[in-house]
């Protein structure tokens, strides 16, 4: 991974994609981890204004609410034909997380790859270092 503050990655894998992701803190992990994702296959950078759609995940492990935050931006593209232009991420009290993703149709923005199908549980992690980073990896099954 990269000694950047924070940033993203995509590289090829067998069954899709996997999707690295690297912040100074948990939320800006799971941030990069939706920006990872949606560069994948989409450039929502010069999309109309977007419109918020919040969100809200029970409590879980953090494997888990990656998952389910990526889950929910393919839900976005599948069902409601929008992508996040970008993310904002927070801890609840209750050890879950919300925030809201500022979505533009996806028939603005430039698809420059296959809209992924699912997430994959397995070869999934994140963590933090102990000192400064947290980093995030998962499997994009396209």
């Amino acid at each position: 991974m990269s000694t950047t503050t924070q940033g993203h990655r995509a590289r090829s894998h067998a069954t899709g994609l996997v999707i690295e992701a690297w912040a100074p803190s948990r939320d800006d992990c799971f941030e990069q981890a939706v920006t990872a994702l949606v560069r994948a296959f989409a450039d929502a950078t010069s999309a109309g204004p977007p419109d918020p759609v919040p969100f809200a995940l029970d409590p879980a492990n953090d494997e888990e609410l990656l998952v389910q935050l990526l889950e929910e931006v393919l839900y976005l593209v599948e069902t409601l034909g929008v992508v996040p232009a970008t993310t904002e991420v927070v801890d609840t009290e209750d050890g879950g997380v919300a925030g809201s993703f500022d979505v533009v149709p996806l028939g603005q923005v430039e698809v420059t790859g296959a809209v992924p199908k699912a997430i994959a549980r397995g070869d999934l992690s994140f963590a933090h270092d102990g000192e400064s980073r947290w980093s995030c990896r998962v499997t994009v099954e396209v």
